[in-house]
Parts: structure tokens; C-alpha cells; sequence
């Protein structure tokens, strides 16, 4: 009886351990698997636009990446509405493609942040990244609006494919900007100004701000296509 006991008490050892392995492998494929579909994200900022992501992050899946992003604001009046862009680059730093979309009836008081959260219909690559910016901000006084060239040279130098570097944040240059284009136009510039490759496809909609690129692919073992002066 006593070598029963015995038996048994090592059998329910045994299961213990067994049981206790398969839960910490189970526990470090899931770090894993959420480790890997983290995508690395840059949040960038025009000086013209008192509105600034603050932070952000995104997860890859199936439908799309996650963007989760805070918008702080650095001027001195409340926002009611923000437009928002999103760049996507793949692991050899070429830009895939962007979009952009518009949040109204925003109260985004002077000093303070509010967290919003973004379906990307770009999907970035496992190794891929994004970069997002508020492209401009509408309070009492008017629209504080960023250049797509500005915006787009900070892309670029983001993704290893420009040298130019985001002008630092001073309030002093905040500015209402006039739109002489329609919103889709000024869109589908600021794609062409982006896809050194052309642009693939290109999708917007003027009623409520939002838009959506891809760009062509570069050569092969290229980030870029040989491209002019970045404009709009």
C-alpha cells in the first residue's frame, strides 16, 4: 500500500510539472506572439499645428493595425477638430501607403490630451512601421494647418529615404493656413508627393475627410524610386 501511495504521489509530481511547463510555454508564446505583432510607431509634428501626438502605439491584425494614439494640445484655445495621417513603411524602408481622417465635434481644451483609437486599412508589414501626425486643428480662431511638403519630407526622413528633419515645435509659428484646394485634392497631392513610385491606388471622400493610398513597389532591393522635389 505504502509503494501504491508512493507511486502515485510521484505520478501527481510528474503531471504537476508537466501541467506547470505546458502553462509557462503557453504564457511565453502569447508574449510572443503579442511581442510580434507590435508595430513600431513615430509620431510626428508640424509646428504650424498646436496639436501634437503625444503618444502612440499599434498592433497588427487581421482587419488592419490598431492605432491608439493621444493628442495633446500646446496652444492657447480649445480644438473642436483634428485631422489626423497615418504613414505605413515596410521592413526596407520603403512607404507602402497612408491615409487620413477627421474627428469633429472634438473639445480638446488648451493644456490638455484626449486618446483616440484608428482602424488602419494599410496593414503594416510584421516588420514594418507607421507615422502619424495631426495634419491640422480647428479652434475659435480658425484652422492651424501643416504643409504636405513638411509632412511629407518628415516621412520620408523617417523612413531613411530624405534627409530632411521635423522643424521644432514653437508656438510662434502657429498660423492659420486658408485651404486653396479641395480636401481631396490636397490629398491625393500629398500621395503623389509621397509614392517616389507613383501612386497605386487612391481613394477619398470630401463629405467627411477621410482618405486612403497605396503606393507602387520600389525596384528590388530599393527603398525609393528616383523622385523630384517633394511638393503640393
Amino acid at each position: 500500500m505504502k509503494r501504491a501511495l508512493g507511486i502515485g504521489a510521484v505520478a501527481a509530481f510528474v503531471c504537476a510539472l508537466v501541467v506547470g511547463s505546458g502553462v509557462a510555454n503557453a504564457a511565453r508564446v502569447a508574449k510572443s506572439d503579442k511581442t510580434q505583432k507590435r508595430v513600431a510607431v513615430r509620431a510626428l509634428a508640424s509646428a504650424r499645428v498646436p496639436a501634437v501626438i503625444a503618444s502612440a502605439a499599434a498592433t497588427r491584425a487581421d482587419n488592419g493595425a490598431v492605432l491608439t494614439y493621444t493628442v495633446s494640445n500646446r496652444g492657447g484655445e480649445r480644438l473642436t477638430s483634428l485631422q489626423v495621417v497615418a504613414f505605413v513603411i515596410n521592413a526596407d524602408g520603403a512607404i507602402t501607403g497612408g491615409e487620413g481622417w477627421t474627428l469633429n465635434n472634438v473639445e480638446l481644451e488648451k493644456n490638455s490630451t484626449q486618446t483616440f483609437s484608428a482602424i488602419l486599412e494599410n496593414n503594416p508589414s510584421p516588420e514594418g512601421r507607421v507615422a502619424v501626425a495631426v495634419r491640422n486643428a480647428t479652434g475659435p480662431s480658425g484652422t492651424f494647418e501643416a504643409e504636405n511638403s513638411e509632412l511629407v519630407n518628415m516621412v520620408k526622413a523617417y523612413a531613411g529615404v530624405a534627409s530632411a528633419a521635423a522643424p521644432a515645435f514653437t508656438k510662434a509659428r502657429f498660423g492659420a493656413a486658408p485651404r486653396q484646394v479641395s480636401y481631396c485634392q490636397s490629398a491625393l497631392n500629398m500621395a503623389e508627393s509621397t509614392c517616389s513610385c507613383g501612386v497605386a491606388s487612391f481613394t477619398c471622400n470630401d463629405a467627411n475627410n477621410s482618405f486612403s493610398f497605396t503606393c507602387n513597389k520600389p525596384p528590388e532591393g530599393q527603398a525609393a524610386c528616383a523622385s523630384g522635389p517633394v511638393g503640393e
